[in-house]
Order: structure tokens, then C-alpha cells, then sequence
């Protein structure tokens, strides 16, 4: 039983967005690259990248669904037709507890 309760509250902590005030820098946006095998598991999310492009720590936010995302239109567009497509995006901007506000995107993943 003890091993269920750490094992879950572990699950809990890798699935529970956790964000400073704001946060800014490159984000992948799309696969966060966890693959649990059954829910809850953020699968698809935000996720701060380092100067090499690599995950920077675990995901800041992880969904079915975007948070408000602030940009342009055209670049609001791309990024939710690629979130619908199941596709990955990365971009430039600032994350915060109201949303993501993109400055531009960099590419796909």
C-alpha cells in the first residue's frame, strides 16, 4: 500500500503544472517527450528549453488543451492548428499564471 501511495503521489507531482510569476525564454509547445502508459500523464504540454534545445526541467504546463496563448493573429493560428494536429512547435516568449505570450515561432520540433 505504501508503494501505491508514493507511486501516485510521484504521478501527482510530474502532472501538476508548477510555474513562477513569469517565465521567460524558448518553450516547446506539443509532446513534452513523457510517455506513461495510462492517464494521468502529461503527454502534451510546455516545456522550457535550455540554451542547447534540450527540456529544461519537467514541464511547466501540461493539458488536452492550451492555455490562453497571446501573439499575433497568424501566429496564434499556427500554433493552434499545430496543438489540434497533434503537432510540436517551438517558440519564443513568456509563460505566466494568465498564459503563454509568444513573441515569434522559431520552428517544429
Amino acid at each position: 500500500m505504501k508503494q501505491k501511495v508514493i507511486a501516485g503521489l510521484a504521478l501527482l507531482l510530474i502532472a501538476t503544472p508548477v510555474r513562477a510569476d513569469r517565465i521567460a525564454g524558448t518553450f516547446r509547445l506539443g509532446s513534452t517527450g513523457i510517455n506513461c502508459v495510462k492517464a494521468p500523464c502529461p503527454w502534451r504540454g510546455i516545456v522550457k528549453l535550455d540554451a542547447n534545445g534540450k527540456p529544461d526541467g519537467r514541464p511547466l504546463w501540461a493539458g488536452n488543451e492550451l492555455p490562453t496563448v497571446e501573439a499575433e493573429e497568424n501566429v496564434r493560428n499556427r500554433i493552434a492548428a499545430s496543438w489540434k494536429a497533434s503537432g510540436c512547435l517551438v517558440v519564443e516568449g513568456e509563460l505566466d499564471d494568465d498564459g503563454l505570450a509568444v513573441s515569434r515561432i522559431i520552428g517544429g520540433c
